[in-house]
């Protein structure tokens, strides 16, 4: 059976299988979709776009999207389990596999309830025949089983070198972030701060709407976090640089203190790994923190070390590679 790694996260559904060079093969899109009707269809879909039909609804998964699940604490969505099966059509692509094995994941606090992870289990198990079109090419599959493993976890296996000593991976989704404190290659605990990127994002909102006369467009606060500015008419509007570096030395500040409230203090560890895609946005500050900068490492990879790693963790549990 082939192992599909999927990590549908509250921004962008991440993915990651084996070739048929046996080569890591990961890719991502928008976890983002609409339901197409008579009054609302479309018929040209852009890139990391997909046209979907599947239980006898036609929709569109990806960029083109209308709705994503920002305000769901839950992966147990239709958007979730949508964005997840698209996926697997992508990896199965060039395959004749109809038997899959999934890894995914779920939050480090949710993993701890035996009762929670059966029951993601059960929503995303599916032993009767799946069918699903995508981009007019249809696909058919059992997923035979799902194992879920804590966000942050996948670093554990992506990087098992860098496991040594007293660290702890930080993990910065869209929703909050996970802590995976790891001593000596064992890990002692699962965290989850309810810190994620959405609460920079409101956090920079809040300053901004503050500042500027204007307002601020919220469809482009991605954009201003990524790029440390505001940008109007092709200049840079003075002031919102220093004002956004600000609000993230203020988040990261948040963080720490949130993670000593819950008995992570990074003061007692000999290094902290930051992953996940919104890691990336705060870099410079991270590593600019009076606190932190010393001991602290943002990954490149940030944004599929979960998704690899699990993979990697499927595929040697399931196929002894």
């Amino acid at each position: 059976m082939k192992v599909l790694s999927v990590d549908p996260g509250k921004k962008y559904n991440k993915y990651a299988t084996i070739d048929k060079n046996g080569e890591i093969k990961v890719d991502s899109f928008p976890t983002r979709y609409t339901k197409l009707t008579e009054l609302n269809n479309v018929d040209i879909v852009g890139k990391d776009s997909f046209l979907v039909e599947y239980n006898g609804e036609k929709l569109i998964v990806g960029a083109q999207g209308e709705l994503d699940s920002l305000d769901k604490r839950t992966k147990m969505t239709e958007l979730h389990k949508l964005a997840t099966l698209t996926a697997i059509t992508q990896m199965l692509k060039d395959f004749d596999e109809d038997e899959i094995i999934l890894i995914n994941n779920i939050p480090g606090s949710t993993y701890k309830s035996s009762k929670a992870v059966e029951q993601y289990t059960d929503y995303y198990t599916q032993d009767e025949e799946i069918s699903i079109e995508v981009d007019g090419k249809s696909y058919n599959f059992r997923i035979k089983e799902v194992e879920f493993l804590p966000e942050g976890a996948g670093f554990y296996f992506r990087y098992p070198e860098l496991c040594i000593g007293t660290i702890c991976v930080i993990d910065i989704g869209g929703y909050n972030i996970g802590l995976t404190a790891i001593k000596d290659g064992a890990i002692m605990r699962y965290i989850t701060l309810d810190f994620g990127g959405t609460t920079l994002e409101n956090q920079v909102i809040t300053k901004l709407e503050a500042k500027l006369d204007g307002g601020v467009d919220k469809n482009k606060i991605g954009d201003y976090i990524k790029d440390g500015y505001v940008k109007h008419y092709g200049v840079e509007v003075e002031g919102t640089r220093e004002l956004i570096k600000g609000v993230k030395f203020e988040y990261i500040s948040s963080f720490i203190k949130a993670s000593a409230e819950k008995q992570v203090h990074f003061k007692d560890m000999d290094k902290l790994y930051f992953i996940g895609g919104n890691s990336l946005q705060i870099e410079n500050e991270i590593m600019e923190h009076n606190l932190i900068s010393k001991i602290s490492q943002v990954m490149k990879d940030a944004k599929y070390i979960n998704v690899i790693g699990n993979l990697l963790y499927g595929e040697e549990k399931y196929n002894g590679q």
